[in-house]
């Protein structure tokens, strides 16, 4: 059976226009116009939808799950208009007349009377791109006014994030006005407190920890708000450290000043963002209450050590950046390059008293040794399995297929043999149906029980491409590579024991 895929899309600007572009609208019509033609009689409806995304952006969750799918399962892509399916002139040009000719799909514009089957042999014409100019000059228009509203609210003071900062909570009365929370408002107070007492970032964070004061992240969690946040973490479990006390001690929010356009977008079609220099910050006095006083947030800034982040760059010397986890917290393990023995070790150790894996310590070369010698391993399997592949594919699974084969072959023996005794007479019409019919039934359990042995097999030797393409064009290497690490390592659990489990980027079917 063919698929036709129905994409539905809407944007905060949209929900603006009324009620034309809302996902029902769109739904009804498409379906509506479906029910009209009859050459889309029969098909199956798949609906994808993107609810609050640009069209300036093909970075969308639904619509990238449906050009996965098409050329394989869809066979139709249908929306309302060019609009739902993008702004972005280049993009839609591309889809409508190479990447959707070339996969053989269909694809229907409603509104904009467009069906490629009646452009077959040609483009989209003039008329479609000049509609997608349009349609992206729109787009850009529409953010450049956006844009400027946020500009204006910046200046009067107003919180546009979708989380309130850290110490605070959205005002009930006043809309985008930060008020203090109760909860969170006076960890932030006692942060700058102790600060002025003397004590050190990396001291307020092991305290913090030891009385069991949630994380920014984990009460976040616990409020069911942490989703707001617009990224995920690596770890579920998150504790206090000195980068995370540091951050809050540093910002000038918590005097009641309002912060704005830090950042800014390089271009509408792309969530990439640049720093502002500070002279362009939007900066408004006494916004919302203040939790600490200017003299106190000063005087924290004068007994604190400067903290500064340490610039990002590759480290050539760490094949293992990122790759290594702490299979108890969870935290990435950090490298201790600039010591007799550089090593890496678990961080948790210095912000929790005490915790499981404080002694979790891997020395560098010991670890590029056993790497090294896992890999040889896997290719040196890898290389005498497929030198006895014949031997490997002859399994349980053929060995089953054969033996369904020869039962299928048998049944069809015995309906021959129905067939004979029948037009011999030795078998009435009626003894003759039900015992064909009780065959057939057999046949087709039999059929299905090898079409599911078979999807088995072929798994099985993808599983074993997928390795071999991994592997293969690593037989005799003798020395670890940056990209010999990345293409081949997912991870590295180390366990409180200091233990290791690789964990590789192909499905693991090679038999130690």
């Amino acid at each position: 059976m063919k698929t036709i895929a129905i994409y539905l899309r809407i944007s905060n600007e949209d929900i603006n226009e009324g009620e034309s572009n809302s996902i029902s609208n769109q739904r009804d019509l498409l379906r509506n116009y479906i029910s009209t033609k009859k050459d889309l009689q029969g098909f199956e409806v798949l609906e994808f939808i993107d609810d609050g995304y640009s069209g300036a952006t093909f970075d969308r969750p639904a619509l990238n799950k449906l050009l996965k799918l098409t050329g394989k399962t869809i066979d139709v892509v249908m929306v309302k208009d060019f609009s739902r399916f993008g702004r972005n002139l280049i993009e839609v040009g591309n889809y409508i007349d190479q990447v959707f000719p070339f996969l053989g799909v269909r694809f229907i514009a409603v509104n904009e009377d467009y069906d490629s089957n009646n452009y077959k042999g040609s483009t989209a014409s003039v008329d479609v791109g000049l509609k997608a100019l349009i349609y992206e000059m729109y787009s850009r228009d529409i953010s450049q006014k956006i844009r400027a509203v946020q500009k204006s609210k910046f200046q009067k003071g107003e919180y546009l994030c979708t989380l309130p900062l850290y110490g605070y909570m959205r005002s009930s009365n006043v809309k985008n006005k930060l008020i203090q929370n109760p909860e969170t408002a006076p960890v932030v107070k006692r942060i700058f407190e102790l600060a002025c007492e003397g004590k050190t970032a990396t001291q307020i964070a092991v305290l913090f920890n030891t009385e069991g004061v949630p994380s920014p992240y984990m009460y976040h969690k616990e409020k069911g708000t942490d989703r707001l946040r617009g990224w995920k973490l690596s770890r579920e479990n998150t504790i206090w450290t000195n980068a995370t006390v540091h951050r809050y001690l540093s910002d000038e929010r918590y005097t009641g000043k309002q912060i704005s356009h830090k950042r800014t977008k390089i271009d509408i079609n792309t969530k990439k963002t640049i720093q502002v220099p500070r002279s362009e910050w939007i900066i408004c006095e006494d916004a919302h209450e203040a939790i600490v006083s200017r003299e106190v947030w000063e005087q924290a800034q004068l007994v604190m050590k400067s903290y500064r982040p340490k610039p990002y760059a590759i480290a050539d010397y760490n094949l293992f950046k990122g790759l290594l986890k702490c299979e108890h917290c969870g935290r990435t393990l950090t490298f201790f390059k600039n010591i007799k023995e550089p090593c890496f070790r678990c961080a948790t150790r210095r912000f929790v008293t005490f915790c499981e894996c404080k002694d979790v310590r891997i020395n560098e070369q010991q670890l590029k040794d056993f790497v090294l010698s896992e890999i040889q391993r896997k290719i040196r399997l890898f290389v005498f399995q497929d030198m006895n592949k014949g031997k490997i594919q002859n399994n349980s699974y053929k060995v089953e297929i054969e033996h369904i084969e020869r039962q299928i072959k048998q049944l069809d023996c015995k309906k021959t043999s129905l067939f004979e005794s029948l037009a011999d007479g030795k078998l009435s019409k009626e003894d003759f149906k039900e015992k064909t019919a009780e065959l057939s039934h057999k046949k087709s359990d039999f059929e299905h029980e090898k079409t599911a042995l078979l999807q088995k097999l072929n798994a099985t030797f993808v599983v074993e491409d997928n390795a071999a393409k991994h592997l293969g064009k690593y037989v005799g290497v003798q020395v670890l590579t940056q990209q010999l690490v990345a293409e081949l390592i997912q991870r590295i659990n180390v366990f409180p024991d200091n233990s290791l489990e690789i964990v590789w980027n192909f499905i693991d079917c090679i038999k130690d």
